[in-house]
């Protein structure tokens, strides 16, 4: 063997022993927190015993109890089921019954409903006719009467115009026109402009 061949065997063996001494101490620690879990899961054993033999007593009565719950549900049931039957039967021949009658009330009200409609159409019809005959009614009435009243109101009314603007110019005095000279600018207050 050469040197540096027992050199890396020395190297590997120590590495090695290391290695070992690592698992023992890891082995070790381990073995002991096992040993603390094992003493700390017997004393809550040795806890939950006293705790939960009585609540497992409880258990025992409450099914006991249950058992016999179940037993009277078991007998109630026996003896409602044909009185159930029954009701069921007979509440089935009511509703046939309801079906039928709400059947012929059904046609009833869609008859009903189709005369109604009928009836309302007839008298929207006439309705509408009367609205239309008064409509023409008021037409030939305002031409035939409220026309002549109308064309008597604007001659009327024109007559009156003339008639006034005839009094009008008859009675208002005459002013003579301003004169004006070359460059000046004068009003006569019969125009609405100026006259230079």
């Amino acid at each position: 063997m050469t040197e540096h061949q027992s050199f890396y065997l020395l190297v590997y063996t120590g590495i090695l022993t290391f290695a070992v001494l690592f698992g023992f101490v890891a082995l070790g620690t381990l073995a002991l927190a096992l040993a603390k879990f094992l003493k700390q899961l017997a004393e809550l054993s040795s806890e939950a015993k006293g705790k939960v033999y009585p609540i497992l007593e409880s258990v025992r009565d409450i099914s006991e109890k249950g058992q016999h719950i179940a037993e009277v549900a078991r007998n109630i049931a026996t003896d409602t089921e044909p009185k159930i039957k029954r009701v069921t039967s007979n509440i089935a021949d009511t509703s046939d019954v309801y079906r039928a009658k709400i059947a012929q009330v059904d046609s009833l009200l869609t008859d009903t409903a189709e005369k109604a409609h009928r009836q309302t159409d007839r008298v929207d019809s006439m309705l509408t006719s009367a609205l239309t005959k008064t409509g023409d009614v008021v037409s030939n009435f305002q031409h035939a009467i409220a026309s002549p009243f109308v064309k008597t109101a604007g001659l009327v009314s024109g007559a009156r115009a003339a008639f006034e603007s005839l009094l009008h110019r008859e009675t208002r005095p005459r002013t003579p026109k301003p004169v004006a000279f070359e460059g000046d600018s004068v009003y006569t207050g019969y125009e609405d402009d100026y006259h230079a």
